[in-house]
């Protein structure tokens, strides 16, 4: 089964990863807030923005989130949106990358999410968007600018994962994001 979607992504169906299957709900806490945020930030209607992504939203379990598209597209602003999470501190950051070599607190971007918006020709049109439980932060990043970062080998619960390593004071509070 497949397709593509508003946007231009196709959509591929594999089976999720349990991995992520208890962080489900709060995962789809942080696409409320990040969905907030973005009407509230460019003066969109509930309409303006469609939920693009393979789970964004719901609270079913689906497939694997790496293969989705970004989790939120604006067609009046040709921009996708895609959510991640995180429940450090800045000094929690600090601590946890300086045991992996990195001088300053940063926030991971995940290789496969950038390499699925360079192969649909968006990266220029597409934001990650964190939203941090430990502080209540919710800062922007324009997609374009992780692929500047280096890549670093990050081991979780079931595997090893390869994430731009962007630093914390690199990402943009709501107020400053601009679209084109």
């Amino acid at each position: 089964m497949g397709g593509r979607l508003q946007g231009g992504f196709p959509v591929t169906f594999n089976c999720f990863q349990e991995r992520y299957m208890n962080r489900w709900q709060e995962s789809n806490l942080c696409e409320e807030i990040a969905l907030r945020i973005i009407r509230l930030n460019f003066g969109l209607e509930p309409e303006d923005v469609l939920p693009t992504g393979k789970g964004a939203l719901s609270g079913e379990l689906l497939d694997d989130p790496l293969e989705s598209p970004p989790d939120f597209y604006v067609p009046k602003l040709n921009m996708w949106f895609e959510v991640t999470s995180s429940n450090l501190t800045s000094e929690e950051s600090r601590g946890r990358c300086a045991r992996h070599g990195l001088p300053a607190p940063h926030i991971f971007v995940r290789e496969g999410k950038v390499e699925l918006l360079k192969a649909n020709r968006a990266l220029s049109r597409a934001y990650f968007i964190s939203v941090n439980w430990a502080d209540g932060t919710v800062l922007f990043l324009p997609a374009r600018e992780a692929a500047r970062y280096d890549m670093v080998d990050w081991y979780e619960q079931g595997g090893r994962e390869r994430y731009y390593a962007v630093p914390w004071r690199e990402w943009l509070k709501p107020g400053r994001v601009r679209v084109r």
